[in-house]
């Protein structure tokens, strides 16, 4: 019998996102997946941590998962700057040639990714919702990193895989993967990376940085989302804010509202609170669709939560297909009988 070779070698390794000085989420959610990849190849999860002075956060990723952290440091690196992260990031990564790199779909990351992909003559898919390895012996292939994500305005999922690349490049939607239990026995290598960047390599000078107002918290265990089936702003306001509260006060726990993408265009909420493919992917235990249809898109942002309870008075609705409880009614109706059963009236 023919014995296959892999396609790739190396380390399947992550390219962390620091902010305010803590690791984001999306990164430790990587951390996890590469875990699971790296496993069924037989390899180490290796973590790229770029900045100034985050050689303190190198055991949170290791208790995350990752076998060795790829420390970068240089004062340049305390800001994020396209083009000095670019050639930071690149260095390391064509010293050591990881079959696999995952970037967040973050704002940075997006445009980390394809600068750093471009540079180093790899390919690349983009928002990618599952990472799985296969082999595809009639090819001649083991060990392909097969990278799924929506296309065609998310009417169709494509799977695609990298060839002619020493390394296979992805970039996930924060919140799609799951984080791993911190393991707080686990211990790891830092292996320091000297960063060759001059003030030259700076392509934009930070004078000043302001935070957006407000926030939302999509770690929350329960989440109510509204759609265009709100009709208006006062409707999503009105329903959603007394059925949070309610829900907060029964269950004991945090509850955040969000909105479909049609309900943000529409004005009823801010983009901040978007749920969904084109928004924030969410993962909570309970998950309230009001007067949400049910794209793709947004089936595709919520597709890690426990539990899905929609109302839609439209009986076709895609969304009641798809979730694990649903009434055909007004919205406008059936809320204000649930804040009532909520709170005991």
């Amino acid at each position: 019998m023919k014995r296959f070779e892999p396609t790739f070698r190396g380390e399947v390794w992550v390219i962390a996102e620091c902010s305010e000085g803590r690791v984001i989420p999306a990164t430790l959610e990587l951390v996890g997946k590469a875990r699971e990849l790296a496993d069924s190849l037989e390899t180490d999860v290796g973590v790229v941590l770029c900045g100034w002075a985050v050689e303190p956060l190198a055991q949170e990723l290791i208790t995350a998962g990752a076998d060795t952290v790829y420390l970068v440091e240089h004062e340049i690196l305390s800001r994020f700057d396209p083009l000095a992260y670019r050639k930071a990031i690149s260095e390391v990564v064509a010293q050591h040639w990881p079959q696999i790199v995952l970037f967040a779909a973050t704002p940075q990351g997006r445009l980390l990714a394809p600068m750093a992909s471009y540079r180093l003559r790899c390919g690349l898919t983009a928002d990618c919702t599952s990472l799985d390895i296969r082999d595809s012996s009639r090819k001649g292939q083991v060990g392909i990193l097969l990278q799924t994500r929506p296309a065609l305005g998310g009417n169709v999922m494509a799977t695609i895989c990298t060839k002619d690349s020493r390394s296979q490049m992805a970039t996930a939607r924060p919140g799609v993967m799951r984080r791993l239990p911190d393991d707080p026995t686990r211990t790891g290598t830092v292996v320091r990376c000297p960063a060759k960047i001059t003030p030259d390599d700076l392509c934009m000078q930070v004078i000043d940085t302001e935070l957006a107002a407000g926030s939302v918290n999509f770690e929350a265990a329960v989440i109510v989302s509204g759609g265009k089936g709100l009709q208006n702003r006062d409707n999503y306001e009105a329903l959603l804010s007394s059925l949070c509260a309610a829900l907060r006060r029964r269950l004991g726990t945090e509850v955040e509202r969000g909105a479909s993408r049609a309900a943000v265009e529409r004005g009823f909420a801010e983009r901040v609170r978007q749920v969904g493919q084109t928004g924030t992917a969410v993962s909570p235990k309970l998950y309230l669709a009001l007067g949400i249809s049910g794209a793709i898109q947004h089936m595709i942002g919520i597709a890690d939560t426990e539990t899905i309870i929609a109302v839609n008075n439209d009986p076709n609705a895609p969304i009641l297909k798809m979730c694990d409880y649903y009434m055909v009614a007004n919205v406008e109706d059936v809320v204000p009988q649930l804040v009532a059963a909520l709170e005991g009236e």
